[in-house]
C-alpha cells in the first residue's frame, strides 16, 4: 500500500503574498494536518529561485485518501478563508500522486523539487523506477541529505480535485499530465540541486523521459504533524 502525497504549487500577486501565507500558516496547513482523515503531515516552503512562489506537500496514511468520499466533500466545502484566498491565486498546479519511493524522514529546512514527465508506456516507467529507486536510496547515506522520494502522479485524481476549486472561482492549471516528481530535502540547497543533475545523467535517464519540466529550491517556512 502506497502513501500518498497532495502537492500544490501556488502564487498570488505581491500585494496578497502575505496574507497567502498567513493562510497557510494559519490555517491551511493545520487543518490539513491535524483535521482532515488519513492526513498526518503538511509542510509549506517558498522559493530561493526562479520557480513558483509557494510549494506545499500534505502527506496520507495510503494514496486512497485522496480519491476518498470524506475528503472530496471537504475540498467541496471549503473554509471562509479559503474561499477567500483561492480565487486571488494567478497560479495554481496541483499534483495528488503515490509516494513509489519512500526515503522521507524528519524535515529538512531546504527541498529540491525536479518534475519530469515519463514516457507513458509501462515498461519504460518501471525501467525508469527502478533507477530512480536505487540512486535515491543512495542519497540519504549523505550528512546533507535529510531524505528523498518520488511521487508520480495521477492526473485524473488531481483534475478533479482542481476543479472542486475553480467553482470557487480558482484558475487551476487543469493540463497536468501523469507526471513524476523527485523531492530530495536537506541544509545546502546548491549542493542539493547538484544531486538531481548526477541522478539525471547518471543512468542515462533521459532515455525514459519526455520532458524535463523543472528543477527548483526552496526553503521551508512551516509544517505541522500529528
Amino acid at each position: 500500500m502506497y502513501r500518498g502525497m497532495l502537492i500544490s504549487f501556488t502564487e498570488t500577486n505581491i500585494e496578497n503574498e502575505e496574507e497567502l501565507k498567513s493562510w497557510f500558516v494559519n490555517e491551511h496547513i493545520d487543518e490539513r494536518a491535524i483535521n482532515t482523515d488519513g492526513f498526518f503531515r503538511a509542510r509549506l516552503y517558498e522559493c530561493i529561485d526562479e520557480g513558483p512562489k509557494f510549494f506545499a506537500t500534505y502527506e496520507t496514511n495510503n494514496f486512497d485518501t485522496l480519491a476518498s468520499e470524506d475528503y472530496m466533500k471537504k475540498v467541496s466545502n471549503q473554509t471562509d478563508w479559503s474561499k477567500e484566498i483561492i480565487p486571488k491565486l494567478t497560479m495554481l498546479e496541483r499534483l495528488t500522486g503515490k509516494i513509489t519511493i519512500d526515503n522521507l524522514r524528519g524535515y529538512g529546512g531546504k527541498a529540491i523539487t525536479f518534475r519530469l514527465l515519463p514516457f507513458s508506456n509501462s515498461t519504460s516507467r518501471d525501467k525508469l523506477r527502478k533507477i530512480f529507486t536505487s540512486e535515491l536510496s543512495k542519497l540519504t547515506s549523505l550528512d546533507y541529505v535529510n531524505g528523498a522520494c518520488l511521487i508520480e502522479n495521477d492526473s485524473k485524481i488531481s483534475t478533479s480535485t482542481g476543479e472542486k476549486a475553480q467553482k470557487i472561482g480558482g484558475k487551476p492549471n487543469l493540463d497536468i499530465k501523469d507526471e513524476w516528481m523527485i523531492i530530495i530535502e536537506g541544509q545546502d540547497e546548491s549542493r542539493l540541486k547538484e544531486l538531481i543533475n548526477t541522478i539525471y545523467n547518471k543512468n542515462i535517464v533521459s532515455q525514459y523521459v519526455e520532458n524535463k519540466i523543472s528543477v527548483n529550491s526552496y526553503q521551508l517556512i512551516y509544517g505541522n504533524n500529528r
